[in-house]
């Protein structure tokens, strides 16, 4: 076998004991339905015993010249001992009104192999029933076959039988003709002498003839063993059936596992996403399972920064600030095919982890029908985008700094208004992006779910780059293929996309991106430590504090030192 035959066959196994794991539970609960059933059934089932009697098959027939006796042949014995002319005779002898086909019911015939055995099993709720069955088929056979040979025996010499009887006759009508002849017919005499001499040689001539017929086989068989009484059940089984009612149950569970799994449009991985978006992954979000309650903001890189999903977001910022520098994207939307999948989670802590390379970074709030940004860095949503865009405040007064990150700021949604599309897709709009791209080294937008409303749609435009954020365990792959082809129609440039919520455990089968699996075993200095080569230059000296840099391309002007100010 070739290694790359070897290497297809350890992905398929890993493929299907992936399915296995995922599926675990419903194919527990089909087995243990399917466990239950057979124990119920088999508890109704009356108990049966059983009795069985050995009998020894023996050859029958006339051994002579012309008759050789042959052994017998078992298959066919075996189907004469439970046939109905049998079960006539048991009923004869026992005296039972039941049809044979009745009494036949309970008995079963079995051959010992490469023996001349049988085995009479009769099986009957009553153990005594059951003793006597066994007992009375196993010599109906017996009589029914010794009457079978014993008749085959007379009908083979019922020929001899017969000529020896009529040269009795013979015999006599010469022996009485001798008797009452005249002693002088001496001719007559002397052929009356040769008749009766011809008659009696013929008769013991007959009578040799009939020597193997006197000295036939004509006993059917002898019992070997007779029947007992049985002191248990021998059905219901009860081991038997639970343990066949188990493996039909596992495989009856296994059988709805692959079927479900065929079924299931759920995406299969980072690879998966990555063929059917047509783009990268840019990282895998490890699932946070103590992350319960969704509807709770959680910023993950702030509350666990050494932790595997917050390096999965670093993973992520590395490859963003890659694509950047090679292109010059600076405005990019993150949106989602479907709500719940995480985008503005994956917002927030993407603006959190640029803005800790000492890059200038807004994060921007253009869901303006369920904002939910802003709640992740505690701040509020009076003022945000509707407000820059109905001229009620300016962007550097809308824009919030949240508590621990000098160079971030948060531009909420603000009042929710009755036209959002209509609003994202005017000049005001077009001007507040410029304004933004001048003011930060990136622009970091939330928007609406691209499959339910046409807002992230309208913004795709107006941004530099367009990230696909996917549930591991929820998106369907027909939504990423609908969220491809509405993005490719408005001419979006997607350039990669996030897997989040995975889970390496139900899922370990399929490829993901990232080695956030071995982060917890690596470790990491001491807080006091790292903090103090930081602050410190290469003489040991603490460094003077900074203020951020100014965007790339150009210096801060009078708006940026305003938004920007510590």
């Amino acid at each position: 076998m070739s290694s790359r035959q070897s290497s297809s066959t350890t992905r398929d196994l890993r493929f299907y004991l992936a399915v296995l794991r995922r599926h675990k539970l419903p194919i527990l609960l089909v087995a243990g339905v399917t466990l239950a059933a057979v124990a119920a059934y088999t508890l109704q089932q009356t108990p049966r015993y059983t009795s069985t009697t050995r009998v020894l098959v023996r050859s029958v027939g006339v051994n002579s010249w012309n008759y050789r006796l042959e052994t017998a042949d078992m298959p066919t014995e075996s189907a004469v001992a439970k046939s109905e002319p049998v079960a006539a005779v048991v009923a004869q002898n026992i005296g039972s009104q039941d049809k044979p086909a009745h009494l036949l019911s309970g008995l079963h015939v079995s051959i010992v192999a490469d023996t001349a055995f049988l085995d009479f099993a009769y099986a009957d709720p009553h153990p005594q029933e059951a003793q006597r069955m066994s007992q009375a088929f196993a010599d109906a056979y017996i009589q029914y076959r010794t009457q079978q040979a014993e008749d085959m025996v007379k009908q083979l010499r019922g020929p001899i039988d017969d000529e020896i009887s009529a040269s009795m006759d013979s015999l006599r009508r010469v022996t009485k003709a001798l008797g009452n002849v005249d002693p002088s017919r001496t001719l007559y005499i002397t052929n009356l002498s040769s008749d009766k001499a011809y008659v009696e040689g013929r008769i013991g001539y007959l009578k040799q003839q009939l020597l193997p017929y006197d000295q036939a086989a004509t006993n059917g068989g002898d019992v070997m063993t007779a029947a007992g009484l049985p002191t248990s059940p021998s059905s219901p089984s009860y081991p038997r059936n639970l343990e066949l009612g188990l493996i039909v149950g596992l495989v009856l569970g296994m059988s709805v596992a692959f079927v479900r799994d065929r079924l299931d449009d759920r995406l299969r991985g980072s690879r998966d996403l990555d063929q059917r978006m047509g783009a990268p992954i840019l990282a895998t979000i490890p699932k946070i399972p103590t992350w319960k309650k969704r509807e709770l903001a959680v910023m993950i890189t702030s509350e666990a920064p050494k932790g595997p999903v917050a390096e999965s977001y670093r993973t992520l910022r590395t490859n963003l600030q890659f694509l950047a520098s090679d292109k010059d994207l600076r405005v990019i939307m993150v949106t989602s095919p479907a709500a719940g999948e995480g985008k503005t989670v994956t917002v927030a802590n993407l603006a959190a982890t640029l803005a800790q390379t000492g890059k200038r970074v807004i994060a921007v709030s253009c869901d303006l029908r369920k904002p939910r940004l802003h709640h992740f860095f505690g701040l509020n949503n009076q003022e945000g985008v509707t407000s820059v865009l109905a001229g009620s405040s300016s962007l550097p007064q809308a824009a919030q700094k949240p508590e621990g990150f000098d160079t971030l700021r948060i531009l909420a949604s603000g009042p929710t208004p009755p036209n959002p599309a209509e609003l994202l897709g005017s000049a005001a709009m077009d001007a507040l992006v410029v304004d933004l791209r001048a003011y930060a080294d990136f622009v970091i937008i939330d928007t609406p779910p691209i499959l339910a409303v046409s807002d992230a749609l309208i913004l795709s435009s107006k941004s530099d780059a367009v990230l696909v954020v996917a549930d591991a365990e929820s998106t369907p792959r027909t939504t990423i293929s609908h969220t491809r082809e509405q993005l490719a129609q408005m001419g979006a440039n997607i350039i990669g996309c996030i897997l989040n919520d995975f889970d390496p455990t139900q899922m370990r089968y399929y490829p993901y991106t990232g080695s956030y699996y071995y982060y917890g075993s690596y470790g990491y200095a001491s807080h006091d430590a790292e903090s103090a080569s930081a602050d410190a230059d290469p003489n040991g000296h603490k460094k003077a504090a900074q203020k951020p840099a100014a965007p790339e391309g150009g210096k801060a002007t009078r708006a940026d030192e305003g938004m920007w100010h510590p």
